[in-house]
């Protein structure tokens, strides 16, 4: 006997809508978009012909397009069509495997989908940092013991530190270090609206620890650490285009306290990031896109177990390193949006309940 296959007609008609909306940017993106936001992939380009001098991660990225350039490719348009026509059917795929979401879901999909287009899903360093984060969604989502997930998905960040961005051990420094604390203060203890709340407070106070530990090991790391921003935007002060850049409100990071208070303040001013309202309100669909995933950590906190702690690991481990690093709102959405597929999986926490319930409804309305 043949089985029966469901399928939604929400989740396709949103499919639908994507597609267009990934066909229209593609056609029309580097027409409607300010120059500011081709930087990258001009300067990848120019990387790759010669005339441009490259850091240690604009000639990595270079170079792996040169190595995959088989069609000769000499534009960012031709790149663009590429690299979606490549990785679009996968996101689709991954999308897919999940077909009933809620009506917010729905939303945050179409925004992902939208700053993919826009970010990742071309010349850029994003798509790199995108097939990172693809190959630890794999991991996470392999039915492996947290351990052995954990230890693979520190490797993929250990392996892209050297040979990328090397501020991902910091990453998957802070990953063990959640972990540690979820074994040892949250696990098969009662779960409540104080969880989240804890697990975040305990992972400051532990970085801020280890923070302290580096200045004892190494004085340069340490260095890097605490000038990680101001190092970048002393050459960007007064450049119009960097009008989101984060400054430390303490000013810059002279000593170990000063750094823990911009630190904590940044904490609240790049999860909610309501002062871009004073940038313009242009700014608006962007500080509910980070809103809403500030609401999505809280909520999923709620409901860890050993089921979804590293999705949610993986995410605020993320913040935390972006936290230090991004020279600019503009920059840390851009690099927010190569974790897409982590960031759905995060709001899949939140929406799992009556899960059966919504399977009969489905094979009652949606019948093929």
């Amino acid at each position: 006997m043949k089985s029966r296959r469901y399928v939604n007609k929400n989740t396709l008609f949103v499919f639908v809508i994507i597609i267009c909306i990934t066909v229209f940017l593609k056609l029309f993106l580097y027409k409607l978009m300010p120059l500011k936001y081709f930087y990258d992939s001009l300067h990848i380009l120019g990387t790759m012909n010669g005339t441009a001098h490259a850091d240690g991660s604009y000639l990595y990225v270079a170079n792996i397009f040169n190595k995959i350039n088989i069609f000769k490719f000499s534009t960012m348009e031709q790149w663009s069509w590429f690299i979606t026509i490549i990785f679009f059917p996968i996101i689709i795929y991954i999308i897919d495997g999940r077909k009933k979401y809620s009506i917010y879901q729905y939303i945050f999909i179409s925004a992902n989908i939208i700053l993919l287009d826009i970010y990742v899903l071309g010349l850029s360093k994003d798509i790199i940092q995108f097939i990172y984060f693809l190959v630890i969604y794999i991991i996470l989502s392999k039915n492996w013991k947290n351990t052995t997930k954990l230890i693979l998905s520190c490797m993929v960040l250990l392996y892209e530190a050297l040979n990328f961005r090397i501020y991902y051990a910091i990453m998957a420094m802070i990953m063990v270090t959640i972990y540690y604390i979820y074994i040892m203060f949250i696990k098969n203890k009662e779960i409540n609206k104080r969880t989240g709340f804890k697990i975040i407070s305990l992972s400051l106070l532990f970085f801020f620890i280890e923070v302290f530990i580096v200045q004892l090991i190494s004085t340069d790391n340490y260095i890097s650490i605490l000038h990680a921003r101001s190092n970048v935007n002393l050459q960007r002060e007064h450049v119009t285009d960097t009008v989101t850049m984060i400054k430390d409100w303490l000013g810059i990071n002279t000593n170990y306290f000063k750094f823990i208070g911009n630190y904590i303040i940044n904490v609240f001013r790049i999860m909610i990031p309501i002062e871009l309202l004073f940038k313009g309100v242009k700014y608006i669909p962007f500080i509910v896109y980070q809103i809403f995933i500030t609401l999505q950590i809280v909520k999923s906190c709620k409901k860890m177990n050993d089921k979804n702690i590293l999705w949610i690991i993986t995410t605020i481990a993320f913040l935390m390193v972006s936290i230090i690093f991004e020279p600019d709102f503009g920059s840390f959405i851009r690099h927010e949006s190569a974790l897409s597929l982590i960031l759905l999986q995060l709001t899949n926490i939140n929406y799992e309940k009556g899960e059966n319930e919504l399977d009969k409804n489905i094979a009652n309305r949606y019948v093929k």
